[in-house]
């Protein structure tokens, strides 16, 4: 019975891959953008490359600045963090997918923000409108409000 490794099945898959770009007018590169600057990891796409080199590239790309949690967002879109290698085309579009559901959130985000940007601005116009209709006296009381006062007169006796 014929059992293939992993390794085996994902270059297959990713023959195939590439075999059908080769049928297509879009190369590699137009479908998904990372891939481009992840050839300085390997300039061939389909190659298993252990994940820390990913690691190290995305760190010296943003000068040490990458954020470790995108980073396990995409190890996570990869099939889960204990995963050794990868290559640079699983590992793009892992990156791409990653990507755009932040940007996608990031968008939900900005127009929550908007909203509650908008609800505050509707709320302060409304108290404006509510102080200027009221009318203070002298003493800066609203003009018709009562003021009840109880007096209590207490005495200690020793």
């Amino acid at each position: 019975m014929f059992n293939p490794s992993l390794e085996t099945i994902n270059t297959n898959l990713e023959n195939s891959y590439a075999s059908f770009l080769d049928e297509k007018s879009e190369t590699v590169e137009e479908l998904n953008p990372y891939i481009s600057e992840l050839r300085t990891v390997s300039s061939d796409i389909t190659r298993i490359i252990p994940l820390d080199e990913f690691r190290k590239f995305l760190n010296e790309r943003s000068e040490g600045t990458f954020d470790k949690t995108i980073y396990k967002l995409i190890l996570k879109q990869l099939g889960g963090e204990y995963l050794p290698a990868t290559s640079v085309l699983q590992f793009s579009h892992a990156y791409q997918a990653v990507e755009e559901r932040l940007a996608s959130r990031a968008d939900y985000l900005r127009d929550v923000l908007q909203d509650h940007r908008s609800n505050l601005e509707r709320l302060r116009e409304n108290l404006l409108s509510q102080r200027s209709k009221e009318k203070k006296n002298l003493y800066g009381i609203m003009e018709g409000s009562e003021l009840k006062l109880t007096i209590l007169d207490m005495k200690c006796s020793a």
